[in-house]
């Protein structure tokens, strides 16, 4: 019951990433009490890239295989590990540059500095 709940969070979650389908839990192991949840063969959407506004242009990405290991019993004071294998993509420069795209993706950069820095303070 509980497995099925945090795949559909899985799914969720990464569904603006990966294409899933119907075969998410296909590619799904989870070990709740151990800590360790895995997915295999992830193929990522095309549109991975677009929210960056780079000029370049997914024509396929792969993940092999995704590890998140979480340590329960010490879990405020181990760090969460998430392990990222095999990685392909296949990139394509698009040519077309976007008006406002560097200022968008340093506006970007800055918010993110400026949420993690609310995180850790």
């Amino acid at each position: 019951m509980f497995e099925q709940g945090l795949a559909y969070i899985l799914k969720y979650l990464l569904g603006e990433y990966v294409e899933d389908g119907n075969l998410f839990q296909d590619k799904i192991q989870i070990g709740v009490w151990s800590g360790l949840v895995i997915l295999e063969n992830l193929i990522l959407k095309k549109t991975l890239f677009d929210m960056l506004d780079v000029p370049i242009a997914l024509k396929y990405g792969f993940i092999g295989r995704l590890e998140v290991r979480i340590p329960w019993a010490n879990l405020g004071i181990d760090p969460v590990s998430i392990i990222i294998d095999k990685i392909h993509l296949l990139v394509a420069p698009t040519y077309e540059w976007k008006p406002g795209a560097t200022d968008r993706r340093l506006q970007a950069v800055k918010q993110a500095k400026l949420t993690a820095a609310e995180l850790f303070a």
